[in-house]
Formats: structure tokens, C-alpha cells, sequence
């Protein structure tokens, strides 16, 4: 199956950013974000660059991930920022193609030109196979359980 991987900087258009709405309406478990939280205007300084878009060569938006720079909520004038995946999704008609995993390797390796060398993430207790997946294909490990129930997961820490 063939797709393309395109940075939602190239996304900002009335067009695209309804698109991106209505797939995070469809395919979100727990909540869906409105297309303002697409946009530059978005208040994450690096988000348009950390975050990625795939699609069919149709242009089908089939897989998002939405990344952004984030500082340690303790000590932060002594510490790194972090590249923190607010959201990976792939529609589930197109799991099973390596859809996912090139998302978040992208997003990662455009972390890593900004100086973003750790990760993080946060899960619900119930999404195993999510965790499975970040742990077997990138190596993240489960960290502790937050007060909300979810579960915070880290690598290159």
C-alpha cells in the first residue's frame, strides 16, 4: 500500500484543516480536537514541525500525529525539553502497514534536529496494544501511573 507522510505545516489551509477535524472525530477513542488545534495559532511553538499527516495517494488523511515541545514540570530552567506525543492515530482500515510506526519515527527524528532527544507520552491503563507498540517497536518504557489512571511511558530519558 502506498502513502506519503506530510508535515502539518502543510496542512493549513480551510480545507485540510476540516479534514484533520473530522478525522480526529472518527477515529479519537476518547475525545476529539477541533481543527483550531491544527493550526499554528495553536500556542505550541514547534508543533507544525514535530507533527505529521499520513495519506493515501488519493490524499485520504488515513494517520495523524501530533507532537510538541515540552519542558520538565520540576527544575525547568536545569533541564532538556522533551518532544511529547500528544496523539498518534492510523484509521484502523489501514493498521497493518507500517503507518504508525513511520508517523512516530518521523516525528522522533524531528525531534532530535531540534535538540529533543527524549519522549514522552502518556496512555490509558486499558490500551495495551498502544503500549506494546511503543514499547516493542521504540523501546519506551512504562513509567508511573498518573492520578488520572494513565500511564506515563518514556525513552531517551
Amino acid at each position: 500500500m502506498q502513502y506519503r507522510i506530510k508535515s502539518l505545516s502543510e496542512f493549513q489551509n480551510e480545507y485540510h484543516l476540516q479534514e484533520l477535524e473530522e478525522f480526529s472525530q472518527n477515529h479519537w477513542i476518547s475525545s476529539s480536537w477541533s481543527k483550531e488545534h491544527f493550526t499554528e495559532q495553536s500556542g505550541y511553538p514547534l508543533k507544525m514541525q514535530l507533527s505529521f499527516i499520513a495519506q493515501t495517494i488519493q490524499e485520504e488523511v488515513i494517520g495523524l500525529i501530533v507532537s510538541s515541545q515540552k519542558q520538565h514540570e520540576l527544575l525547568k530552567c536545569s533541564m532538556d525539553p522533551y518532544l511529547y506525543i500528544h496523539k498518534l492515530l492510523v484509521n484502523p482500515d489501514f493498521r497493518g502497514h507500517s503507518i504508525g510506526y513511520n508517523l512516530l519515527d518521523q516525528s522522533i527524528k524531528s525531534g532530535e534536529t531540534f535538540d529533543l532527544y527524549e519522549q514522552q507520552l502518556s496512555l490509558d491503563e486499558w490500551n495495551t496494544d498502544a503500549m506494546n507498540f511503543y514499547i516493542n517497536h521504540f523501546g519506551f518504557e512504562l513509567g508511573e501511573q498518573k492520578p488520572t489512571g494513565k500511564y506515563l511511558m518514556k525513552r531517551g530519558y
